[in-house]
C-alpha cells in the first residue's frame, strides 16, 4: 500500500475501522479493495476497483492508501518509482491512471455497461453497431479492436438492457438483432438444445430459459442453427407482450437481420 495526500471525489465505499494502520492493512487483504480513504472525521472507507474511483491529489489534509506494487516490497524514496498498478486475486493486472490533478482506476471503459453476476463475476458489456456482419468478423472485432470477447448473456437483466438499446444501432424490424456468444454442443448423432459459452467468463444460463429463448432441439452439424443472437420480436402469440428474446440461428443466416454484436470483458 502507498499512502499519499488526496481526496476521493467519486466512488462507492463501505466503512471500515477508524485506525489508520489497520485500515490500510485491511484493504490490502480485502478482496476487491483498491483504496483506503481516511476522511476528515477519522473514518476509514474502502473503495473497490469494480467501481470507478477518482482521487484528487493534495499536499496536506486527507490521506488515501493505494493498493500498488512497490519495488522489492520496500518503501520507495519517491512516487516516481511506483508504477501504481497491482494484481487482483484472479491474476488480472489493474493500473491507476495518473494526471497532474488526479489518480483514477476501476469501472468499465467509457459507455460500457457494468453487470454484477450471481457468481461474483463483474463484466462490462457494450453493443457494437455493425450492419450485415458475419459472426466470425464480430468475434474478430471484439478481440482485436475492442480488446474484449463476443459476449454471452447470463441474465434476463442483461438481455433486457440489450433490447432497450436496440434503437441506438438502428434495429427496427422484426427478427433484426445482434450476435452474442453461444455454440450448440451435442453428442455426435444426437439432437439437443444445449449451448455452451466460449467467452471465458459467462457461466449461468438464466437468459436461456424457455420463457426468454427460442432454442429448438437440433444436431450440432455445420449449417444448422448452432449460434445465438438477441432478436427484436414485435409480437409472438406464444409469449404476448414479450419484445426481445435469444434465438438460435445458423451462421449463414440472412445478414440483413444483423445490426451488430455484443462485446464484453471480465472486470475482476
Amino acid at each position: 500500500m502507498i499512502k499519499v495526500f488526496g481526496t476521493v471525489s467519486n466512488g462507492t465505499n463501505i466503512s471500515s475501522s477508524d485506525v489508520t494502520k489497520e485500515c490500510a492493512e485491511d484493504c490490502l487483504t480485502t478482496l476487491g479493495c483498491a483504496l483506503a480513504y481516511f476522511d476528515q472525521d477519522g473514518q476509514c472507507k474502502f473503495y473497490f476497483y469494480s467501481e470507478l474511483i477518482t482521487v484528487i491529489k493534495g499536499e496536506d489534509g486527507n490521506t488515501v492508501a493505494f493498493k500498488a506494487a512497490v519495488p522489492d516490497n520496500s518503501c520507495p524514496a519517491s512516487l516516481d518509482s511506483v508504477d501504481f498498478s497491482f494484481t487482483t486475486e484472479t491474476g488480472k493486472r489493474v493500473s491507476w491512471n495518473q494526471t497532474s490533478e488526479y489518480w483514477r482506476v476501476g469501472g468499465c471503459k467509457d459507455e460500457w455497461k457494468l453487470f454484477r453476476r450471481k457468481n461474483n463475476i463483474i463484466v462490462c458489456l457494450e453493443i457494437i453497431g455493425s450492419n450485415k456482419t458475419i459472426r466470425a468478423k464480430a468475434q474478430d472485432r471484439c478481440e482485436n479492436r475492442h480488446k474484449a470477447k463476443l459476449s454471452g448473456i447470463q441474465s434476463l437483466e442483461e438481455c433486457y438492457w440489450v433490447y432497450q438499446n436496440f434503437h441506438l444501432i438502428g434495429v427496427g424490424g422484426d427478427n433484426q438483432g445482434v450476435w452474442i456468444d453461444g455454440v450448440r454442443s451435442c453428442l455426435d448423432g444426437v439432437e439437443c438444445s444445449n449451448f455452451v459459452w466460449t467467452d471465458g467468463y459467462t457461466e449461468g444460463y438464466d437468459a436461456l430459459a424457455e420463457s426468454n429463448a427460442d432454442i429448438k432441439s437440433d444436431y450440432s452439424t455445420p449449417g444448422n442453427e448452432n449460434y445465438l443472437m438477441i432478436a427484436s420480436i414485435r409480437y409472438d402469440p406464444a409469449f404476448p407482450g414479450r419484445f426481445q428474446y435469444i434465438t438460435a440461428v445458423a451462421e449463414d443466416l440472412d445478414l440483413n437481420l444483423i445490426r451488430g454484436f455484443i462485446c464484453g470483458y471480465r472486470l475482476n
